[in-house]
């Protein structure tokens, strides 16, 4: 989210800066190649670009340098085509008619995938990872636009369309029971596809790749079978790494409730609860290491606005979930890392 899930068309004062704090390498706009570097007698191929709002990153070795070039560019088309499904920047996006309509007939496959995956983080999270915050964001962003708006509602009505248990879905059919809901998929798309990329490369050979397509995935370790180290920055600057985590064949995500707000002060930003309706700021970052990006990009989102005795509960029952909290008072917390 950042990655800030507001629609094409939202008119309002909230930074745009993505969510995320992770820094690897600076991303350029649209598809585009950096020179590769030799590394032993490997190459190194690196692409560029921007996916969901956000910058989106490819670091691949192969021996032969052109067709990890081939590789990447049909891993970035795929990656195009899901963001054509779930964003919501692209004004035609199967997400976008879902949310005008209420209801979306015969989905794409990966989009009841996708809405599968949130139901187990929905479930796992006692319902705080959440996509149907949507109305929540919406409310946030006309409550401080410029512009103002006289269709103004009340906290509690707009909480009364947040629930994904009102989200049926199947083959056929994705509707809303209620009228006024809509989802957001960007606190979880980002990793989906990202994972998406991974085995596709995985399946086309390659055996040490970093993929970010808004969030950190490995594809083994580098090619001098070094772990990939991938630095956490500082919420408040940017500029600065506070830690750095390293990965080897799993996946990283942060969150922070810098990466986008609605007011000057940052006091109501884009990780919203979905039972108070409000933006708990219990820490500057959030970051989580687990093997796959679908699951540190839910986690990373859910465990923004949980108290860390929650957060280690759902973490501790986990297969392979590290956290790394860096509270408001700039203390860290490590759990299973």
């Amino acid at each position: 989210m950042r990655k800030s899930p507001m629609r094409a068309g939202d008119r309002s004062k909230i930074n745009p800066t993505r969510r995320r704090v992770i820094q690897l390498v600076a991303a350029a706009t649209g598809i585009s190649f950096l020179p590769s570097q030799a590394k032993a007698s490997t190459p190194t191929v690196h692409w560029a670009g921007r996916l969901m709002g956000a910058e989106a990153e490819l670091t691949l070795y192969h021996e032969d340098e052109s067709t990890a070039r081939r590789a990447i560019e049909s891993v970035v088309a795929e990656a195009q085509r899901l963001e054509r499904i779930f964003s919501l920047y692209h004004p035609s996006s199967q997400l976008i008619e879902l949310n005008t309509k209420g209801a979306l007939a015969s989905p794409p496959t990966e989009m009841v995938k996708l809405l599968e995956q949130s139901r187990a983080f929905w479930k796992v999270t006692g319902g705080v990872f959440d996509p149907t915050v949507q109305p929540l964001f919406e409310h946030y962003a006309d409550r401080f636009s410029s512009l103002g708006s006289a269709k103004k509602q009340p906290l509690v009505q707009v909480l009364d369309r947040v629930g994904f248990d009102n989200v049926t879905y199947n083959d056929e059919l994705v509707s809303f029971n209620k009228p006024g809901m809509a989802l957001t998929l960007n606190g979880i798309a980002q990793g989906y596809i990202t994972d998406r990329v991974h085995d596709m490369l995985k399946a086309a050979g390659f055996k040490a790749a970093l993929i970010n397509m808004g969030e950190y995935r490995a594809l083994g370790p580098k090619c001098d079978d070094t772990p990939w180290r991938v630095g956490i920055a500082d919420a408040k600057k940017p500029w600065q790494l506070y830690d750095t985590l390293e990965v080897s064949g799993g996946a990283i995500a942060t969150s922070a409730p810098s990466g986008a707000t609605f007011d000057a002060d940052g006091r109501h930003h884009h990780l919203l609860h979905p039972h108070l309706g409000t933006s708990p700021s219990y820490y500057r970052s959030v970051t989580v290491k687990a093997p796959s990006a679908t699951c540190a990009d839910a986690l990373s989102t859910a465990f923004s606005i949980m108290p860390v005795d929650d957060i280690k509960r759902v973490a501790l029952r986990m297969a392979d979930v590290g956290v790394l909290l860096r509270t408001q008072a700039d203390e860290q917390i490590r759990v299973n890392l």
